[in-house]
């Protein structure tokens, strides 16, 4: 289908309006202040600032429009029906002024542009071949899509909705019907670092039995959309049947399964504005437009819910006032986390592994959750094991963007591969280079020493005999042996060496020096440059609560379960509850391979290098 070419209301609400070409929407709009028709049809009119849609509508200045309208200008209460085209693109366009003197240009037609609005035709247009929006072909035999999204207390399946939005969409992707209120659980609000909601904030909304009807007829008979749509299925679903409705969920269309994307960086993406996330009004409209932009995507069409109520009903809703938001400190993890990627087959049970380890612990609940989902979604413990590692190279790329990896990111990093029961080699090798600092250390008597082996200098052969005695001619304290105590300073041939001495003195935080600067220092009575790797602790992961931290060496109960040994009733298991399989990554060419998980030491090398060892 076509059009002509003009300006029309952005079917993205990223803008006023946007310039169709006749074929293809381009990436020309307007963003000039004024009123303008409102893209959510719940008024006439909406002021658009110049940068966001405003919550101001004509309803608001009604009595503005009205004390400054010219005589033989249409009031906007008067406006003409809009016409659309066949693909449901709007055809009335305003011209933009000041709320203070607002008019309207009530012609049907192009959008006339003021002096500081877009030319006619813009001088260079550069068509990004999206062609004109349509969800018809995903609608299979729906009417309508319906885009929700829940905020909750928690994850598991005994928690409660605390917030509710749908939206509510034609085949043009046009929205037709916006839901949205606060909901009452009745008990604890969970997260506040999530949704940003109070026990207060919450005092007078419904209780989900209140509004199960309303929701239950915007369900019925539409597709479903949603990020993450498995999530707001169940935590829905789970509140119509208590509220005694059953519910068929039909072929829900899935956004995150298609971007593979958590939802803010999925709008990154694709240039879809998401104002205050983790708002559920918010995030369901972004989703919508998210829908559109991702929408040839899809593969299959969607099929229709079921409930078998059709009237909506009448209940009084508490929508969340604008801009509240309750900013508590968000756990360490979820600034790494931000922009972790999703391979679709996992990217389900990746985002609930996300909020699940966002305050880096693993309870009981939570790995119950994680198993329940991965049954659900028949993922077998490699898929799982493949989701892990997947998650923590994620953490590690984003920790490494800026080539730096504080002692804050390394002691969350490591954290989460004794919660995944990751072997923290696969920390180690990808981060070590980022974590060596260079220090001068003088040699002074009595430092204990330790050479790697034989060096050579000038094309000399130094056997490790002859460097004792150098280093004991100098006051030194030749060792043979790397340990956290017994060891000041190690010297190799090469400081970047794999051996297992150096791996020793970086894993103590021992100075490693190269054996030239050595001979140098010794001979010349000046200090002697190192690097030092910059030591963390050893994580563990408490087998009764399920909470992490790092220490000197590894334990199996935190100190607060050890001194209050009546929580153990409610023991998280131990932390390989999850999956069956090690991931584990080889000392000598870094890459990792999996094994089912066995007790007793783990292997250092893969079958391949140990092979090569041993041959």
């Amino acid at each position: 289908m076509s059009a002509p070419a003009g300006w029309y209301a952005d079917p993205w609400r990223q803008a006023p309006v946007r310039w169709f070409d006749g074929a293809n929407w381009s990436q020309s709009t307007s963003a000039q202040q004024g009123w303008y028709a409102d893209p959510w049809h719940q008024a006439h009119l909406r002021w658009f600032d110049g940068a966001t849609w405003t919550a101001t509508t004509h309803d608001h200045a009604q009595q503005r429009l009205a004390a400054s309208m010219p005589t033989n200008t249409s009031s906007p209460d008067t406006l003409p029906p809009q016409e659309s085209d066949a693909r449901g693109v709007e055809l009335i366009q305003l011209q933009s002024v000041e709320p203070s003197a607002a008019h309207v240009v009530s012609e049907v037609g192009d959008f006339v542009p003021s002096e500081t609005s877009p030319v006619n035709e813009p001088s260079a247009i550069s068509a990004d071949n999206v062609t004109v929006p349509t969800l018809r072909a995903l609608m299979g035999s729906a009417e309508r899509v319906v885009v929700v999204d829940v905020e909750t207390t928690g994850l598991g399946r005994t928690d409660r909705v605390v917030e509710i939005a749908i939206i509510t969409l034609d085949e043009h992707g046009q929205i037709r019907d916006e839901f949205e209120t606060l909901v009452n659980p009745h008990r604890d609000v969970g997260p506040t670092w999530i949704h940003g909601l109070t026990p207060t904030m919450l005092t007078d909304a419904p209780s989900f039995d209140d509004i199960a009807v309303a929701v239950a007829a915007r369900l019925d008979g539409a597709v479903v959309v949603a990020h993450n749509i498995s999530f707001d299925t169940r935590m829905i679903g789970s509140e119509l049947t208590r509220a005694g409705i059953d519910i068929r969920w039909g072929t829900g269309l899935d956004t995150l399964a298609v971007t593979g994307r958590k939802l803010a960086a999925a709008c990154r993406d694709h240039a879809v504005i998401l104002h205050g996330a983790h708002c559920a009004a918010n995030d369901a409209r972004a989703t919508a437009s998210l829908l559109l932009a991702v929408a040839d995507r899809f593969a299959t069409a969607g099929k229709p819910a079921h409930t078998g109520i059709c009237s909506v009903g009448s209940t009084q809703l508490v929508a969340r006032a604008a801009g509240a938001f309750v900013h508590e400190p968000a756990p360490y993890l979820v600034e790494l986390a931000s922009d972790i990627h999703l391979e679709p087959d996992v990217a389900d049970y990746a985002v609930l592994l996300d909020q699940a380890l966002a305050d880096l612990q693993l309870s009981a609940a939570e790995r119950a959750e994680l198993e329940e989902l991965a049954r659900d979604s028949g993922l077998s413990a490699a898929d799982i094991a493949r989701a892990h590692r997947g998650f923590l190279n994620d953490l590690i790329d984003t920790a490494l963007d800026d080539g730096i990896v504080t002692d804050d990111e390394i002691d969350r990093l490591v954290r989460v591969a004794a919660l995944l029961n990751l072997d923290p080699h696969v920390v180690a090798t990808r981060t070590n280079p980022f974590r060596f600092t260079d220090d001068v250390v003088s040699l002074e008597p009595g430092l204990t020493v330790c050479f790697t082996g034989d060096g050579d200098t000038a094309g000399r052969a130094l056997p490790r005999a002859e460097l004792h005695a150098i280093a004991t001619a100098h006051g030194l304290t030749p060792v043979d042996a790397v340990t956290s105590k017994g060891c000041g300073l190690l010297v190799a041939a090469d400081p970047a060496t794999l051996s297992g001495k150096a791996k020793a003195a970086r894993k103590f935080g021992i100075p490693i020096a190269a054996l030239d600067d050595f001979l140098t220092a010794a001979t010349t009575s000046t200090g002697l440059p190192v690097t030092v790797l910059r030591r963390h602790g050893v994580a563990s992961v408490c087998e009764q609560c399920g909470d992490s931290w790092t220490a000197t060496r590894r334990t199996r109960v935190c100190p607060p379960c050890r001194r209050a040994p009546s929580v153990r009733a409610s023991a998280a298991g131990p932390p390989t509850s999850i999956v069956g399989t090690d991931i584990l990554v080889c000392i000598d060419c870094s890459r990792s391979w999996e094994r089912p998980r066995a007790r007793g030491r783990r292997p250092h090398r893969c079958p391949d290098c140990a092979a090569a060892v041993t041959a």
